[in-house]
């Protein structure tokens, strides 16, 4: 529906902003139901697809999966979960899901009328009175539609918080005062990162079920969908060898964790930063980054999917680092209660 060159990112007092950008496009804002639709025609041939069906039981029978849904049973050497933010079939599978903060409710507002945005920038707001545990966002449609949005810790109401920033927040009401709601959209954001283990003897973890989504955005189609490539070709290894051991599917936690594992690590040390500062700790630390070159730094070495490079370019640079650290620990002995 759209693409963007970059992000307006705002800091709780929203006094201050960093500007990050190239001239190549870095992201695209898709029509999910148009998404998945073109996807299910290109593997309608080779896939029997059920609709409207869900799973109620599964368990292991006779060296098979037996899998009870609201229309028939099923029985399969191989089960790999995509189950999505449930956990239910996870935990079913002795394994432990994401902890209660790191799922998080979330909800959107398509909107129209909506003043004053650029079709190549997505509009992002810290601030934890604004959406505690995440951030807000405003991603153009076109000229003059947008995605509204935020995610909050699940012990809020993400609609109270929406309507607060759409009706109350420095900048984006004013952009947002005129606007008509058009659709709205609720669903979860899940930002654990992976889980500890994703593979067992005749199964696999993929998708959000695996955890395989950034901690810092919660995004997960690109780098999901490559880790889901990696789960297909270990499948089909264990097909052609008719091998669906824990042993033989170690392989894919294997290779994922060499490809992705330090981009994970990070990713997730930097949201367990940045959401343990208070508000006006991060509006310090804007400023900082806006004195010291941090939207040069950002625009150097960002990257939506992979941000190990510009995480640890930050921690190199001392300006950066040594402040943020410092803005650290000062919420962690003023706010202990932070500590998660």
């Amino acid at each position: 529906e759209n693409r963007f060159r970059g992000a307006i990112i705002y800091p709780p007092n929203c006094e201050t902003k960093l500007y990050v950008w190239r001239k190549e496009w870095q992201a695209y804002l898709i029509n999910r139901p148009t998404f998945d639709k073109i996807i299910y025609q290109n593997i309608a041939d080779e896939v029997n697809i059920r609709f409207k069906e869900s799973v109620i039981e599964i368990f292991r029978e006779k060296g098979l999966w037996k899998i009870k849904t609201n229309r028939d049973i099923y029985y399969s050497k191989i089960l790999v979960d995509d189950e999505g933010a449930r956990y239910n079939i996870v935990r079913k599978l002795g394994l432990k899901p994401p902890g209660y903060r790191n799922i998080l409710p979330a909800i959107q507002f398509e909107m129209s009328n909506v003043r004053d945005i650029d079709e190549d920038f997505v509009e992002i707001f810290f601030g934890e009175k604004w959406a505690p545990g995440f951030f807000g966002w405003i991603a153009p449609k076109d000229e003059n539609k947008a995605r509204v949005g935020l995610a909050v810790y699940r012990n809020f109401s993400p609609r109270k918080f929406l309507e607060k920033m759409v009706k109350h927040h420095p900048i984006a009401s004013k952009k947002l005062s005129h606007a008509k709601i058009d659709k709205i959209l609720g669903g979860i954001v899940v930002v654990n990162g992976p889980l500890k283990k994703t593979y067992g003897n005749h199964f696999l973890l993929i998708g959000d079920a695996g955890g395989f989504t950034k901690p810092t955005t919660g995004g997960g189609v690109v780098i999901g969908g490559k880790i889901s490539e990696i789960a297909g070709e270990v499948v089909l290894k264990g097909v052609k060898e008719n091998d669906f051991s824990e042993k033989m599917f170690r392989e894919f936690e294997y290779r994922w964790r060499k490809r992705y594992g330090k981009n994970f690590i990070m990713m997730k040390l930097l949201r367990k930063i940045i959401y343990r500062l208070s508000d006006k700790s991060i509006d310090k630390l804007f400023l900082k980054l806006k004195e010291s070159e941090g939207e040069e730094l950002i625009t150097k070495y960002g990257d939506i999917d992979e941000q190990k490079k510009l995480i640890y370019r930050s921690i190199l640079y001392p300006k950066i680092s040594i402040y943020a650290l410092y803005l650290e620990m000062k919420s962690i002995f003023e706010r202990p209660s932070k500590m998660f």
